[in-house]
């Protein structure tokens, strides 16, 4: 199965759109004389439920996905068909690079992406222990580097990832983790990091701490009345 280009996403779209108004314009639709972005909403474009079908029943084959009723009517601007086309092909793409992809495929690329991105480590001995904050200079800029690159090789979309990066003395396994779980788990993957899963384990600990004191209170309480 071939990964699904996924970039030029917007201007195909747009081109599909401008095409669509120009076979239809009759005196209702007219080619906007402000360029269309994605905030562009479809009812400043004149365009109903019915036009709004048709243009995406046209989008399909360009991206070769296939878009549900559901999906089509929550369209309300150019940037909603922009964000539905690429987590659709996302997804697809998330589900053929997790038959072929192992961890150590995806650590051994980001190790080289960031080794591309930034000369200076060219020699440095990088591994999945590696810490990002301490360990990389310039760290920041070193992951973003690597994401864009793996982004561009995959047809992936990892905006979502960015946030996480190099926080909470991060390591570069914890980034590989990152990218290989969004790649196992699609677009709804949501990486947590270091300190959260701490702060979460406080809390289920305290939890557990109280459901056992809870229970203790409760077996000294039948033990109170049994000896009555």
């Amino acid at each position: 199965m071939q990964l699904k280009p996924i970039n030029n996403i917007f201007d195909t779209i747009n081109r599909a759109v401008l095409d669509y108004i120009e076979e239809n314009e009759d005196g209702r639709k007219k080619t906007p004389k402000k360029p269309i972005t994605k905030e562009t909403k479809f009812k400043n474009l004149k365009f109903d439920n019915l036009d709004i079908y048709q243009l995406s029943i046209r989008l399909e084959p360009l991206f070769g996905i296939a878009l549900s009723d559901t999906i089509i009517g929550s369209f309300k601007t150019v940037g909603d068909v922009c964000e539905a086309i690429s987590v659709i092909i996302t997804k697809e793409n998330c589900k053929t690079l997790a038959q072929n992809l192992t961890r150590e495929d995806v650590l051994n690329e980001v190790i080289q992406n960031i080794k591309n991105g930034d000369p200076s480590l060219k020699d440095v001995n990088i591994t999945e222990q590696t810490s990002l904050n301490k360990d990389i200079e310039n760290s920041f800029s070193a992951i973003i580097n690597a994401f864009c690159d793996f982004e561009d090789k995959h047809q992936i979309d990892l905006t979502k990832l960015k946030d996480y990066t190099g926080k909470d003395g991060d390591t570069i396994g914890d980034i590989c983790d990152y990218i290989y779980g969004y790649i196992v788990y699609g677009a709804t993957y949501t990486p947590v990091s270091k300190k959260a899963k701490l702060q979460q384990g406080v809390a289920n600990t305290r939890k557990k701490a109280s459901k056992a004191k809870e229970l203790l209170m409760q077996m000294k309480q039948k033990l109170s009345r049994g000896s009555k």
